[in-house]
């Protein structure tokens, strides 16, 4: 599963460094052959980034019979390249954090809290009302930690199989779950207000080496 992950990860910045060496919006066939990738493959990952906001598609005519042809070029955010590294800018937001607050753990706790509020009434708006148990695993799910529902119908407790942050959790496990802490609370208190829940949410950090336990009960109403 990894290697595969790893594997598109590589073909798909391929793709988009493609099309963003291009002079002019880049069709599927000359990136396949530019790339020695066959077509289905290209259009599965222009099909990713298009999704994910770095390329834009465009139909232009094709001069002859039938649909027109589907040109790609990068978006404001795909023109953008060098090497992101997110994980520094959180070991200097939490040494920050624990250097400056007299007690860093609810400063966390508030900033994740506060997060989750935002997060959760803005996905509202374009996915309609939703129980609150989904639009947790919705939340995990888009912030990396493969969250696995038990059991899969009306779950009791939710496995997060991966955690986003680990190299950080190696030296700031407090601060790191702190936040989660805050995550939960966030999503339970705008559930609240909104009328969607009134569950309540429990942390338990690394019951593995490698695996995080968040046990609730099931929301009062659902969508």
């Amino acid at each position: 599963m990894m290697q595969r992950t790893e594997v598109a990860g590589a073909t798909r910045s391929r793709v988009l460094a493609a099309i963003r060496a291009a002079s002019d919006p880049v069709d599927v066939d000359r990136l396949a052959a530019d790339l020695g990738l066959h077509p289905n493959t290209v259009r599965f990952h222009t099909a990713a980034l298009e999704e994910g906001g770095l390329v834009q598609r465009h139909e232009v005519a094709s001069g002859q019979r039938g649909r027109p042809r589907a040109v790609f070029e990068p978006t404001a955010a795909g023109a953008r390249s060098g090497e992101r590294n997110y994980q520094l800018l959180a070991g200097i937001l939490v040494d920050h954090l624990r250097e400056t607050a007299a007690d860093p753990i609810p400063e966390a706790v508030a900033a994740g809290r506060a997060w989750a509020r935002r997060s959760f009434t803005e996905a509202e708006r374009p996915r309609g009302r939703r129980s609150t148990t989904t639009a947790l695993l919705d939340l995990f799910s888009d912030m990396g930690f493969d969250p696995e529902p038990r059991p899969a119908i009306r779950p009791r407790e939710v496995v997060l199989r991966n955690c986003p942050f680990r190299a950080d959790v190696e030296t700031h496990q407090d601060l790191i779950c702190a936040v989660h802490r805050g995550i939960l609370d966030g999503l339970a208190e705008a559930a609240a207000s909104s009328g969607t829940s009134q569950s309540r949410y429990v942390l338990e950090p690394l019951v593995t080496p490698n695996r995080c336990l968040v046990r609730f009960s099931p929301p009062s109403t659902t969508s």
